[in-house]
C-alpha cells in the first residue's frame, strides 16, 4: 500500500512534464489542490479494498463473501469518498490546499485512481496468500498455532 501511494505521487508530482503518464493517457497536469485530492481518494479506495481482502484470512478475497451490513456500507463509504473527491471545492481544510478533481472541467482522474487501486489490490491480496503460505510450510512462528490463527482471524 505504502509503495502505491508513493508511486502516485510520483506521478501526480510529474503529470505537467511532456511525455508522463498522465500527459500520455489525457489526464493532463494535476494541481497542488488536485494532487492532495488525488492522494486522499487513493488512500480511502486502497484502505476498504484491503479490509475485503483482510477478512479472507490466508486466501484469496474472493473466497469469503462479505456480510450485507460491511458490503453496504463500503459501498456507502467509497460512493461518498469518490463524489467529494471530485466536486470538492477550492479551500483550505487544515491550512491545506484542496481541489476537487472535477473542478477544472471533467478528468478521467478518478476513474485511473479507482483502476490503479484495484490493480494494487490484487498485487496486495497476492502477497497476502503468498506470505501465509511461507509461514505455514517454514513453519516460522512454530510456538503459534495457525489454526488458532485462523479462528482469530475470523472471529
Amino acid at each position: 500500500a505504502l509503495v502505491s501511494s508513493l508511486l502516485l505521487l510520483y506521478f501526480c508530482l510529474d503529470s505537467w512534464r511532456p511525455g508522463s503518464l498522465f500527459q500520455v493517457i489525457g489526464i493532463g497536469g494535476l494541481s497542488y489542490g488536485q494532487i492532495t485530492t488525488s492522494i486522499y481518494l487513493k488512500v480511502a479506495v486502497s484502505d476498504f479494498l484491503t479490509l475485503f481482502s483482510a477478512r479472507a484470512s490466508d486466501d484469496w478475497f474472493w473466497t469469503t463473501e462479505p456480510a450485507p451490513i460491511l458490503l453496504y456500507a463500503g459501498m456507502f463509504a467509497l460512493a461518498s469518498s469518490t463524489i467529494l473527491s471530485c466536486v470538492w471545492p477550492e479551500s483550505k481544510p487544515d491550512h491545506i490546499y484542496t481541489m476537487g478533481l472535477e473542478m477544472r472541467g471533467f478528468s478521467l482522474m478518478p476513474v485511473f485512481i479507482w483502476l490503479y487501486c484495484v490493480a494494487f489490490w490484487f498485487l496486495q491480496d497476492a502477497a497476502k496468500v503468498y506470505v501465509y503460505k511461507m509461514v505455514a510450510e517454514y513453519q516460522l512462528f512454530e510456538d503459534i498455532n495457525l489454526t488458532e490463527m485462523q479462528f482469530i482471524n475470523n472471529a
